[in-house]
């Protein structure tokens, strides 16, 4: 709940490994997502993709799902980039 007003979440250029939790999806006042840069894999959860533009306030969106062979799968980025 203390997080409802957070607006940029940049955590690219990390060593981070594992899945973008879903939870992210609540913050509902998210603008900004980076997560390109990391070692995670799977694709961006259903519940982030509901808070982009149009439905939500997210506008940029940013991952490694570009590629022959993309780390993340993502229906909803706004940039792909290579991982």
């Amino acid at each position: 709940d203390r997080l409802v007003n957070l607006s940029f979440l940049q955590i690219h250029n990390n060593r981070f490994t594992g899945t973008v939790p879903s939870g992210i999806g609540n913050f509902s006042s998210l603008g900004a997502l980076t997560v390109h840069q990391n070692d995670l894999t799977g694709s961006i959860p259903s519940e982030i993709c509901d808070i982009r533009q149009p439905n939500g306030k997210l506008v940029t969106l940013i991952a490694d799902c570009q590629g022959d062979n993309p780390q993340i799968s993502c229906e909803c980025c706004s940039d792909c980039r290579l991982g």
